[in-house]
């Protein structure tokens, strides 16, 4: 994970150029390396020790774990194709799979979020009188990032990352930094007196 946030602000200028001056500019980027995850099989199996297997691991038939993924992605309604089916198998009754627990690693994640506000005073309202602009822009690049693949292997969606990630929304810039929306953009007007 790495978060991080900057603030900068315009310096006050004089005469005709004051409308330049006390800008202040606030950015929040977030970028975050993919989540672990197994392929399953959702057979439930009894080996012959007793018990139940739930949620086994699937057999991976591939050389190494970047033969798992897909060389080029397939766009699907929702989302993208990232695994490959043909590499991966039900393990024989009774067995568990070969597959490593959380060998594969998910889409990473990035998002850029970006606020711009000014104060003007309003001397009628008072010596602390002022009315300040805001514009804010959340999800600025409008970057789609991509949920964990379907790892069932006897789903019918085995291996589609959909788009956008699921979590709490705010309207606060700093809440929630790493969850995925489409690009907002707000306007506001604050008055203090």
């Amino acid at each position: 994970n790495l978060v991080f946030n900057g603030v900068a602000q315009t310096p006050r200028f004089n005469g005709w150029l004051r409308f330049l001056g006390d800008w202040q500019a606030a950015t929040l980027v977030g970028i975050r390396s993919g989540f672990p995850f197994s392929v399953h099989t959702t057979a439930l199996d009894i080996p012959a020790s007793g018990g139940l297997l739930v949620r086994n691991r699937a057999d991976f038939t591939g050389s190494d774990l970047d033969a798992a993924f897909l060389d080029s992605r397939r766009e699907t309604p929702g989302g993208v194709v990232l695994l490959d089916r043909s590499q991966f198998r039900a393990p024989a009754a009774g067995q568990i799979g070969s597959l490593p627990r959380n060998a594969l690693r998910g889409p990473g994640f990035w998002n850029a979020d970006f606020g711009l506000s000014r104060s003007f005073a309003l001397p009628r309202l008072g010596e602390q009188g002022r009315v300040q602009f805001r514009a804010e822009f959340f999800n600025l690049f409008n970057h789609t990032n991509l949920n964990n693949p379907d790892p069932f292997l006897e789903s019918s969606t085995f291996g589609v990352a959909t788009f956008g990630r699921q979590g709490f929304g705010s309207s606060q810039l700093s809440a929630a930094p790493l969850n995925e929306q489409p690009r907002r953009i707000q306007f506001a007007l604050k008055v203090f007196f």
